[in-house]
This record gives C-alpha cells, sequence and structure tokens, in this order.
C-alpha cells in the first residue's frame, strides 16, 4: 500500500498500533469473521498445548484467556495446523474460513475443526497515514478449549 502497488490489505486485526507503526490508518471493520479450534480427529487432552500465529495480538489474547496453557507461536496457519497435525501442539484457533478451506482440500486429513465459533475477528481496510480518523475494536470475549478426551 505504501509503494500504492495495492488498495486493500486483508486478514488481520483491527489494531490501530500495528497500523499506526507502518503509516496506515485501519477503517471501521467490513468484515467480521468468527475463530474456531482445529484439533486432531481424536480430540485434545485436558491441558492442550496451543498453536498460535506469531504475532502480538494473537499471543496477548491466548495468554488472557488461557495463562496456564502452553501457547507455542508459528509463522503461518499452515504451519500452526501442521504443529497440531504432528502432535507438537493439541489445537489451534484459526479463522473458520480459513479452517474450513485447509481442512477440506485435503492437506489435513487427520485434522477437524470443531464448528464451534469463538471471538470474532473485525477485519477493516487500512487507509493512508494522511487520514485522522482512527480504528477501534473490541477484544473477544471467550474461547473454550474443552476436552473431548480425557
Amino acid at each position: 500500500m505504501q509503494d500504492g502497488k495495492a488498495d486493500f490489505l486483508l486478514n488481520m486485526f483491527v489494531d490501530p498500533e500495528w497500523g499506526e507503526e507502518r503509516g496506515l490508518v485501519q477503517t471501521a471493520p467490513f468484515m467480521v469473521s468468527g475463530f474456531t479450534a482445529v484439533t486432531r480427529r481424536n480430540g485434545m487432552p485436558r491441558d492442550p498445548v496451543i498453536a498460535t500465529l506469531d504475532n502480538r495480538l494473537a499471543k496477548e489474547i491466548l495468554r488472557h484467556h488461557f495463562p496456564e496453557r502452553e501457547i507455542q507461536a508459528y509463522p503461518s496457519i499452515e504451519a500452526c495446523l501442521e504443529a497440531v497435525r504432528q502432535k507438537k501442539a493439541d489445537v489451534t484457533y484459526i479463522r473458520a474460513s480459513s479452517a474450513q478451506y485447509q481442512t477440506m482440500r485435503g492437506g489435513y486429513p487427520d485434522l477437524v475443526a470443531s464448528g464451534h465459533l469463538s471471538p470474532s475477528s473485525a477485519f477493516c481496510r487500512p487507509a493512508s497515514s494522511s487520514r485522522s480518523s482512527r480504528a477501534t475494536a473490541s477484544s473477544p470475549t471467550s474461547i473454550s478449549t474443552t476436552s473431548s478426551r480425557s
């Protein structure tokens, strides 16, 4: 966007600090996407290891909801899913649309999305840094790691 080669940046949280660090001002959300848990088909243990994207907001949200859980950061959604598949983690929370796409295309036949939507993530369009308005967002309110096995 800063070079004028793109008009939209997608797949981001509403995070005014993130935008400000990059010279962008985010608009109000234009799409909201819920998160869902993705686990191995046999479920997860009582104290699951959580795989998350390596970004400040995701880690803060999960640490707030799961202060006693081990949280491992990975560079991509695919890396989070691979960690669950390889039993390095027990669950990852990703956008429902991404979970459906990734699990249905056949690359992760042993993983399943819970179907339960957890907190939503608002998507916004970054505006140029010359605009004076700032976007705000409320944080998620609940995430579940209900165990399906002992």
